[in-house]
C-alpha cells in the first residue's frame, strides 16, 4: 500500500474512532442523553407529562447509557485495531470490511430514528469518508499488485 493511501485510510479510521469515543463519553455523562444525536425528535414527540415523569426519564436513560458504553468500547477497539493494522494490509482490509458491514446496519437504525436531523447528515459525511478510505485502500492494493 502506498504511503499516501495508508495515511489517508488511517486518518479516516482514527477520526471515526475518535468520534465514537467522544460520542460514547457524551452519552454516558450528560443528564439528558436522548437530546443528543438527533434523537430529540423522537423524545419531543412524547406528551410533555410523559417527558417530565422521573420514572420515564430514568427508564429511557438506561438504553442511552448502554449505547454510550458500546460507542466508547467501539471507538477504543477501532483505535487499537487500526494501530495494530497500520502496517498490515490484510488486517487493515479486514477492519475496513467488518466496519463497513456493521456501519451499514448502524446507519439504517440511525436513519429510522434521526432522519431529517443534522446528526444523520453528519453520519452521511462519515459514511462517505469511510467509503473513500475503502476505495483508496483497495485501489492502492490493486496498484501495488500491478507493479509486482
Amino acid at each position: 500500500m502506498s504511503r499516501w493511501a495508508r495515511r489517508f485510510v488511517l486518518a479516516i479510521v482514527f477520526g471515526v474512532a475518535g468520534f465514537d469515543i467522544v460520542s460514547g463519553i457524551r452519552l454516558l455523562t450528560v443528564d439528558e442523553p436522548w437530546l443528543l444525536a438527533g434523537y430529540a425528535t423522537s423524545w419531543n414527540a412524547l406528551p410533555a407529562t410523559v417527558r417530565a415523569d422521573g420514572g420515564v426519564r430514568a427508564f429511557v436513560a438506561g438504553p442511552y447509557r448502554r449505547v454510550g458504553a458500546f460507542s466508547l468500547h467501539t471507538g477504543v477497539v477501532t483505535l487499537v485495531w487500526a494501530i495494530l493494522a497500520r502496517n498490515d494490509r490484510r488486517l487493515l482490509t479486514v477492519l475496513l470490511v467488518v466496519y463497513t458491514l456493521s456501519g451499514v446496519v448502524m446507519f439504517s437504525v440511525d436513519w429510522a430514528y434521526t432522519r431529517g436531523t443534522g446528526y444523520i447528515v453528519l453520519k452521511q459525511v462519515i459514511g462517505t469518508l469511510w467509503a473513500m478510505a475503502v476505495m483508496a485502500h483497495l485501489y492502492s492494493a490493486s496498484a501495488w499488485r500491478r507493479r509486482a
